[in-house]
């Protein structure tokens, strides 16, 4: 426990980071609406997710406007560390989530970087992953399992949201090092990256 009260951005919890939709727009697209995180005391500092990651989305399949394939890209600026450690402080992060709406169907992509760390060191112990280079992600998906009613038809994507977790079990296993939440998601993504090869990922 701590001595900042609840419902402030050191608890535990998840984090929204971006809400992704609406009309395709310049080079096809998806409007990003990015969040806030913070503050960690009243009246304290906020830092906006768009200070700290770049996420784009790409249509690559529409349909009448209505998106059924993006490309996506995430990545970061390390230059903000420092006001990143004011807000958030030794935070670490256990899961990356992607959720989507498509018709009436509704599905969670959930990385969970303890188990892909822990896969990752098992698999290749001399692997040049760490903590301290920056990782870009990128991957692509679809609403190929969210058919219409006749099933002869992908549904478009009506909402996309991306979340982050820090977890509020202490019995987990956290990665500690860097402390900072800007190099630890570089790192992760990086991770992904290399262990997501079938969903078409890049790492640069």
């Amino acid at each position: 426990m701590d001595d900042f009260p609840a419902g402030i951005a050191d608890d535990p919890g998840w984090i929204h980071l971006a809400s992704v939709g609406g009309a395709i727009g310049q080079n096809d697209q998806l409007a990003v609406n990015y969040d806030q995180a913070g503050p960690i005391a009243s009246g304290g500092l906020f830092l906006d997710i768009d200070a700290l990651l770049n996420m784009t989305f790409t249509c690559v399949d529409d349909d009448n406007g209505e998106c059924k394939a993006v490309d996506w890209v995430i990545e970061t600026d390390p230059s903000i560390i420092d006001q990143v450690s004011q807000l958030l402080g030794e935070a670490t992060f256990d899961h990356l989530v992607f959720s989507i709406k498509a018709g009436n169907g509704f599905i969670l992509y959930d990385f969970d970087f303890i188990d892909i760390f822990a896969q990752e060191l098992s698999d290749y112990p001399a692997s040049s992953l760490n903590f301290n280079t920056p990782y870009k992600l990128s991957g692509s998906l679809n609403t190929g399992d969210f058919l219409n009613p006749n099933g002869n038809s992908a549904q478009a994507i009506s909402h996309l949201n991306v979340w982050a977790r820090d977890p509020s079990d202490p019995s987990i296993t956290r990665i500690n090092e860097p402390s900072t939440f800007g190099i630890f998601i570089l790192a992760v993504l990086g991770v992904i990256s290399a262990r997501l090869a079938r969903k078409n990922p890049q790492i640069s």
